[in-house]
């Protein structure tokens, strides 16, 4: 059985951007990974809505839930909406405090 078939990661799509030889004969290869490239610009969204939606998002990662799925689905929200509706940071801290006496 080869590397391949026993991973279940699938390799990148990848596609060559530029190829030139060099003066020594050398070919040189650029290559854009279009798995990696989005996954990149992914990360920059769920970045970008702040640090409720990362957290919620990693809870989904933690329960299972499909990662690219969700990932793909936070990456399609607003950032200004969700900043708009005080979605992008933690609710201060409560702290209730029981017993005493009353006045």
């Amino acid at each position: 059985m080869s590397t391949n078939e026993s991973s279940e990661i699938p390799p990148p799509a990848q596609a060559i951007i530029a190829a030139f030889e060099e003066p020594d004969g050398a070919r040189v290869e650029v290559r854009l990974c279009g798995n990696r490239v989005r996954l990149q610009h992914l990360a920059r969204r769920l970045h970008a809505l702040g640090e409720r939606p990362l957290f919620r998002y990693l809870d989904e990662v933690e329960r299972g839930y499909p990662l690219r799925a969700h990932l793909e689905a936070y990456g399609r929200l607003d950032p200004d909406v969700v900043a708009a509706l005080g979605g992008t940071h933690f609710a201060p801290p409560l702290f209730l405090l029981e017993g005493g006496r009353r006045p």
